[in-house]
């Protein structure tokens, strides 16, 4: 495996993105990526999600939050996650990206998958696994 953490040149960060294929529902490829924000900044979970919604929003106004909830996560990790997508009305299939905001140590992640309220309901529980299973990686990382 190369090394994914190389010393960086002044004023490089490592942003690393990762990313998990699984199935397609309803046309719609389910794809879990995961960023690592490692900017160091104090920041709560509220304050880090909302720049990054905010960075959505600012790509596509019509944007609107269907869901929001905390979700608990390893070791008493609160983690939020948010479903959002166009206002207005839309198609049953209409996709929504479903985004999950954790900090670590003060390393931010931030959880996306494209989903449909449908495949929510046939994937969801393996979407909330994959992130649950990798957060729980990261907390005893963080631990050790």
């Amino acid at each position: 495996m190369p090394n994914l953490d190389p010393p960086l040149p002044k004023g490089w960060r490592n942003q690393t993105v990762f990313t998990f294929m699984g199935p397609n529902v309803d046309s719609v490829p389910h794809i879990v990526t995961v960023i690592r924000d490692t900017s160091g900044r104090k920041l709560t979970l509220d304050e880090f999600s909302n720049e990054h919604v905010a960075l959505l929003r600012a790509g596509q106004p019509n944007m609107s939050v269907a869901r929001e909830r905390r979700v608990a996560a390893a070791k008493d990790l609160v983690t939020r996650e948010l479903l959002v997508g166009e206002s207005g009305q839309g198609p049953a299939n209409r996709p929504y990206r479903l985004l999950r905001f954790a900090i670590v140590d003060r390393v931010g992640y931030v959880f996306s998958c494209q989903v449909t309220r449908r495949s929510l309901k046939l994937v969801g529980r393996d979407i909330d696994s994959l992130i649950d299973s990798v957060l729980v990686d990261i907390v005893e990382e963080s631990e050790e």
